[in-house]
């Protein structure tokens, strides 16, 4: 006697499996697409900065007769004409002339820190700029232009450089490149989140389902 054979039962909500998992990736694409993008705006705008320094030597004068140059020498170890040598180095008024070849918007971003190395009579001179080209030329720049005033102001003390910027230039920020990576990591991080997210979201949401599907006994 025949007797017909019923289909096999699926689970509440099988069906919609691959759909569901299609959603949840195309979310986490699309969340990434867009982390992406506005990653991308964002470092189109950081300015890449380089960095350059020159070292500057507050001495007696050479000229001075031993017998009494040993007097300024143990002057110049209270630290106070460094000191005062590095304020006349940072007066705007020598940047503004050692910058006056720059066009406006290279000019405008950079930026100088003068320091006394500590426990000596060393000047240091450091040069932040657009560019490696600028940084250096600045720094060196500034450093001529001081030489005289300093050595003006603290006669018979002499101002001279012991070592020029060349070659000094190094990052002091991000590169396009380096920002690039990390937007591609966030980005990353991004996707994956709103994809375990929805695909979460959704599996509770089956479960409700397949709870709601139960008849009562």
């Amino acid at each position: 006697m025949y007797r017909p054979t019923s289909a096999p039962s699926k689970k509440p909500g099988s069906g919609r499996r691959l759909p569901r998992i299609g959603a949840a990736l195309l979310l986490g694409l699309l969340a990434a697409l867009i982390v992406a993008g506005l990653g991308a705006v964002y470092v189109s705008r950081q300015p890449v900065k380089y960095s350059a320094s020159n070292q500057l030597l507050v001495a007696p004068e050479s000229k001075l007769d031993p017998s009494v140059s040993s007097a300024y020498w143990e002057t110049l170890g209270n630290g106070q004409l460094p000191a005062t040598a590095a304020s006349i180095v940072n007066d705007k008024r020598l940047l503004k002339a050692a910058t006056a070849d720059l066009d406006p918007a290279t000019r405008d971003a950079i930026t100088t820190t003068v320091s006394v190395v500590p426990s000596t009579a060393v000047v240091n001179v450091e040069v932040t700029a657009p560019s490696a080209s600028a940084a250096e030329d600045v720094a060196n720049s500034l450093s001529r232009l001081s030489t005289s005033e300093v050595s003006d102001a603290l006669a018979p003390y002499q101002f001279e450089v012991i070592s020029d910027a060349d070659g000094t230039a190094t990052l002091a920020s991000l590169s396009h490149a380096q920002w690039a990576g990390l937007v591609a990591v966030v980005a990353l991080f991004a996707g994956v989140a709103v994809y375990q997210l929805v695909s979460w979201r959704a599996r509770v949401l089956a479960r409700r389902r397949g709870v709601q599907a139960v008849p009562a006994s």
